[in-house]
């Protein structure tokens, strides 16, 4: 039978990231040729079983042919530590080929496969030790003990998902209420805002009619400062008339009494104040600043009510929050949608401020950038990876590179009932380990292609 993805289907118990092509004699998986994979199934009255790729290396006639089907060799050449075929297929047991693979079957764990080049190199890489075959080195059989540990791990790993998957529906719900509240205050915000600024255009014609009522008795009193000022000049010109070659003549001399000239200079018209005009400016400057802090009010519920918060808003409820990890003597702070800080003592550092989500990520990586700058170096920033959890919390801290830092934060928001089913399946097929594990590492391996 041929591959054919159009015909493969997906038994109930079987992976569900791994399609299979439907045959009369059991399901083969749809894997290409370069995948190198040494298992197949086989439908009987049992159920379906691996059956080990062995048969495939048994002596059932006197030539091999490269599972990239590039040549055709005699069989005496597999494992013959020579590499004959352009894949590695020929020398699964050796080193011979620097792209070969072995594949550690570890019934009671998880298969995998290891480079060829460990095979027989005096180290135990396969838990059941069958990649030092030759004798000089005695590896212990552990993957039952490794499979229970792996089991307690998955049976944790389904329960948070579970669980996390239950808290996020019902964070979806939340998100959904807070976003018909938020457009609801918005609408009536912006009404508000209509208000006011109409409010705030009477209390400006108001200011600007009072005003200049202000600056016509101010032209008033200054024309009749003006006028006494000038009869007072000149009645003390009279009394004390002084020549004008004198004058000049005292300016020379530097005998001239400047006080007189600074008094005059220092006179001016009394300034005038209208009751009503201070009133009408009282009145417009905190119509101005009500309707500017109406406007702010606005504008930080729209980012708020618009702001990608994913595909169901599933993390709106993380927005106001903020969590905490103690990594010796810092503390680190994710405020999601905020920004990231690192504390010391009394200071307080940003490691960056919420600019989107990771291009791609499928909302499981957050983008902090823009933080404090270093010292001879760049701005801080922080990439915060999402994980799925029955709690949100931060788990983990790390600075790959100088003021470039990753965080890791664990949340209900980023599970999904669909990882959670998954999960349980796997659970619930455990019968059969070394089938279930067998077929997890297949389907890891197809996925890697």
């Amino acid at each position: 039978l041929r591959c054919d993805e159009t015909l493969c289907t997906r038994p109930p118990h079987s992976n569900p990231h791994r399609p299979h092509l439907h045959g009369s004699r059991g399901l083969i998986p749809c894997y290409s040729w370069h995948s190198q994979v040494m298992y197949v199934w086989s439908g009987g009255g049992g159920g379906t079983h691996f059956v080990s790729a062995y048969p495939l290396y048994t002596r059932t006639r006197d030539t091999f042919t490269c599972l990239d089907r590039s040549q055709t060799i005699p069989h005496s050449r597999i494992n013959d530590d020579y590499c004959d075929c352009a894949d590695g297929s020929d020398e699964p047991g050796t080193a011979a080929c620097a792209n070969g693979r072995f594949y550690c079957i570890n019934k009671g764990f998880r298969g995998r496969y290891i480079p060829s080049s460990r095979v027989n190199d005096g180290v135990c890489d396969c838990c059941d030790g069958t990649d030092e075959n030759n004798g000089a080195t005695v590896c212990s059989d552990t993957c039952k003990e490794l499979g229970a540990e792996s089991a307690k791990e998955a049976v944790k790993k389904a329960e948070i998902a579970r669980e996390g998957a239950r808290i996020r529906q019902e964070w979806v719900e939340q998100a959904r209420k807070l976003t018909q509240e938020h457009l609801a205050e918005l609408e009536r915000l912006r009404a508000e805002e209509k208000g006011l600024k109409e409010a705030l255009n009477d209390a400006a014609a108001e200011k600007e009619r009072w005003e200049e009522v202000e600056r016509s008795e101010q032209e008033a009193i200054t024309a009749q400062w003006e006028a006494e000022h000038a009869e007072i000049k000149e009645a003390e010109t009279v009394s004390a008339p002084v020549e004008v070659d004198e004058m000049k003549e005292a300016e020379e001399d530097g005998d001239l009494d400047e006080t007189t000239n600074q008094e005059e200079g220092s006179e001016s018209p009394p300034k005038h104040t209208n009751e009503d005009a201070e009133k009408a400016r009282k009145i417009h400057n905190d119509a101005k600043q009500s309707h500017s802090d109406l406007t702010n009010k606005i504008k930080a519920l729209e980012a708020k009510a618009y702001m990608d918060y994913g595909g169901d808003q599933e993390f709106l409820p993380l927005q106001g929050q903020c969590f905490e990890l103690k990594v010796n003597k810092y503390t680190y702070e994710l405020c999601p949608f905020d920004k990231v800080t690192q504390s010391e003592g009394g200071g307080k550092t940003t490691l960056g401020k919420w600019k989107d989500w990771k291009e791609g990520a499928a909302y499981s990586a957050q983008v902090y950038d823009s933080g404090e700058k270093c010292w001879q170096g760049p701005d801080r920033s922080t990439m915060v990876e999402i994980v799925c959890g029955a709690t949100s919390e931060v788990q983990k801290v790390d600075e790959p590179s100088r003021c470039e830092y990753t965080m890791v934060f664990a949340t209900p928001a980023a599970c999904s009932q669909l990882h959670a089913d998954i999960l349980q399946l796997n659970l619930e097929s455990e019968g059969d380990t070394h089938d279930v594990e067998l077929e997890e590492g297949m389907a890891m391996e197809y996925e890697e292609r």
